[in-house]
């Protein structure tokens, strides 16, 4: 309920009915949230790059039985330069599902799902039951975090943007109670085990907030010390038990490459304008943003702005640094990537759905108030027919379904997989390592064909299923281990 009840609900036909029926419309759009999460999802094809390199480090992880340190082909990795947490719900995923792709993805979509159950009960709580089904609802179908790179991911980005969430939610609790500063602190350091440098943007918004709300002259010496343990300690303890394995060179190269390097330079061509997160959120968000800025005029026009400030005053203080300090340093770096703005969403659905409470409780006849609620559900509903057919057109791959599929079996320790893209190509996309790992338990072999012909020992090649190929296998007397349609399997006789 709002902090401010003197806008009556009675005298609101549409307010009283969304009130009244809060809890069914709240699970009704949850299972919304759990369809748009869990829909094909272990059959959407793996990302290259980050997701699939995610899915290599976790895997080999747990192969390894090393829980610090992170490879690719078995090999010490020192381009995913990320601290190991996303990693370890990872592998707590295959633990639960399975070496498959929901086991894969399983805890970006719990915490994609817990994120938006944090977004519904903090705006419950602050604002009312209507900003609550709005933003929840506005979450649930906010398509740029739930695809690519997002909620439906292996990436790191989803369990990060639940703790940044969890942190920036807290600080602004800590405002009534102190002690949930400490959870802001906790929060901080777990996101930062996910996803490193990116959570500086927690210490920009959390260390604005509370010098413009004045909180940080009401902490003693006590509560900071508390407060910068929670922040700072499980870091420590990662770092020094990852300073075991290969010295400072791992914390190094996060420091040099994946701070500096992305800060002051565009490094693999990820580059753009100084609003190119603005044109992100025109291409991603476009509607959300009408919709924000016709709830803001109906609330001014009507006046009501004045009582949603007064009631409000600490969220919308916390809730627009939460949004524009991001967008402001994200802007500044060099290293653009579409995917650094995820955390805002939060905060734009709370905004929304803050607007909305007040703006429908604006109007004295019930049509207007339906209208409005019709253009909300109208709104949600474009961005749920888009996410679908987005999900529903993914783009197969069809080496990776050839090894979900079919019956070959392979073992990393006796077994080399050669795939080269053309007769003497040598090259494996990311993508493909983790596919041959996670299906299969391969390990890829570079060399292309005279290394599988050299090598002695046991190896398979695989083949895009053509003429060239089978004249290959017929010239160096290979025999056909499977096939299908696209692809062929050979071994050496």
């Amino acid at each position: 309920m709002n902090n401010r009840d003197s806008l009556s609900i009675k005298g609101n036909k549409l307010k009283e009915i969304l009130y009244k029926y809060y809890y069914v419309l709240l699970l009704i759009i949850l299972a919304i949230t759990v369809f748009n999460l869990v829909f094909r999802l272990g059959v959407e094809p793996i990302k290259d790059w980050d997701e699939a390199r995610h899915g290599v480090n976790a895997y080999e992880m747990l192969k390894n039985n090393n829980y610090i340190l992170n490879t690719f082909n078995y090999e010490n990795d020192y381009y995913n330069l990320k601290p190991p947490l996303s990693y370890w719900g990872i592998i707590l995923g295959f633990k639960i599902f399975g070496y498959n792709l929901i086991g894969f993805r399983a805890m970006s979509v719990f915490s994609a799902f817990l994120t938006i159950i944090i977004v519904a009960v903090f705006s419950y709580k602050r604002f009312g039951r209507i900003a609550s089904l709005v933003s929840a609802g506005v979450m649930a179908t906010s398509i740029h975090f739930l695809q690519f790179h997002g909620a439906r991911s292996g990436d790191a980005d989803s369990i990060y943007v639940l703790l940044f969430t969890i942190s920036i939610i807290a600080a602004i609790n800590s405002y009534y109670k102190k002690n949930y500063i400490y959870v802001t602190g906790l929060a901080f350091s777990l996101a930062f085990l996910a996803k490193s440098w990116h959570t500086m943007a927690i210490v920009a918004i959390v260390g604005l907030y509370l010098i413009i709300t004045k909180l940080i002259l009401k902490f003693n010496w006590r509560q900071w010390l508390i407060f910068i343990g929670c922040s700072f300690g499980p870091i420590l303890v990662w770092a020094l038990i990852r300073i075991r394995y290969d010295g400072f060179k791992f914390i190094h190269d996060m420091i040099s490459y994946d701070l500096l390097s992305r800060t002051n330079s565009p490094i693999e061509g990820h580059t753009g304008p100084w609003y190119d997160y603005i044109l992100d959120l025109v291409v991603y968000y476009r509607w959300y943003i009408a919709v924000f800025i016709l709830l803001l005029f109906i609330l001014i026009i009507s006046r009501n702005i004045r009582y949603a400030i007064k009631d409000n005053l600490n969220e919308y203080i916390g809730l627009i640094i939460w949004v524009v300090l991001p967008l402001i340093l994200f802007s500044i770096a060099k290293t653009k990537l579409a995917w650094y703005i995820f955390p805002i969403y939060p905060p734009l659905a709370l905004l929304i759905g803050c607007m909305a409470e007040y703006s429908i409780q604006s109007f004295r006849k019930s049509v207007y108030p339906i209208i409005l609620c019709l253009i909300i559900a109208s709104t949600a509903g474009l961005y749920e027919y888009k996410l679908l057919n987005y999900i529903r057109t993914e783009p197969i791959d069809v080496f990776e379904n050839y090894l979900r599929d079919s019956n070959i079996s392979l073992d990393k320790y006796t077994s080399y997989v050669y795939r080269p893209t053309q007769v003497e190509g040598t090259d494996w996309n990311q993508r493909n390592v983790f596919a041959l790992e996670l299906f299969k338990d391969g390990k890829a072999k570079s060399g292309g064909i005279k290394e599988f012909l050299n090598t002695d020992k046991y190896s398979i090649l695989f083949l895009d299923n053509n003429d060239a190929s089978l004249k290959l296998i017929k010239e160096n007397n290979l025999k056909i281990v499977d096939s299908n349609s696209s692809i062929i399997s050979a071994a050496k006789q």
